[in-house]
């Protein structure tokens, strides 16, 4: 008795090459939520997982001063940073401070200033001239996408997911 066991992956690059393949057992696994290792497949998944918050505050930090921990951040001009509530102590990497990561912010990429705090980040929102606190900031979705912040990670969309805090809220949408 033989029996197969496929990944998402293989299940989808293999149903569009044998077609009259049958599978005796197959493991969904990141695919489940729309996602793949691999960016061929990713092309045909659409991703249902999203990590959103929202602008707690809005500053103008004047040229030469400092933002986040060890005033990591210097500004070089005058420039509007958004403080937003999720911080390391959420599954946020440090790595990403210090403009390596970007997050959402009305469709617009914007860069992430400063060290990463415990519960907390800033972000530089001078491009978006209309934006005001309670605006909603995406840190992974479309905009950036899992992929990109895992890349901004230096690691893996796996590993993202899981390193999520438990205090982070899940919301669950039936449809």
């Amino acid at each position: 008795m033989a029996t197969l066991l496929f990944g998402i992956s293989l299940i989808l690059r293999e149903s569009q090459v044998n077609t009259d393949h049958q599978y005796d057992m197959v493991r969904i696994g990141i695919g489940m939520i729309g996602e793949s290792p691999c960016s061929e497949i990713q092309k045909q998944l659409q991703s249902v997982v999203s990590f959103k918050t929202v602008i707690s505050q809005i500053s103008t930090v004047d040229t030469g001063e400092s933002v986040g921990y060890s005033r990591k951040y210097k500004a070089d001009h005058s420039a509007r940073i958004a403080t937003i509530p999720v911080g390391y102590a959420d599954g946020i990497p440090r790595l990403i401070g210090n403009q390596v990561g970007n997050v959402g912010v009305s469709k617009i990429l914007t860069p992430i200033v400063g060290n990463i705090c415990m519960d907390m980040m800033m972000i530089n929102v001078d491009q978006i001239p209309n934006v005001k606190e309670g605006d909603t900031v995406t840190i992974f979705n479309a905009k950036p996408s899992l992929k990109e912040f895992a890349g901004y990670c230096k690691t893996i969309t796996y590993e993202v997911l899981t390193s999520i805090s438990p205090r982070v809220k899940r919301i669950y949408i039936k449809d």
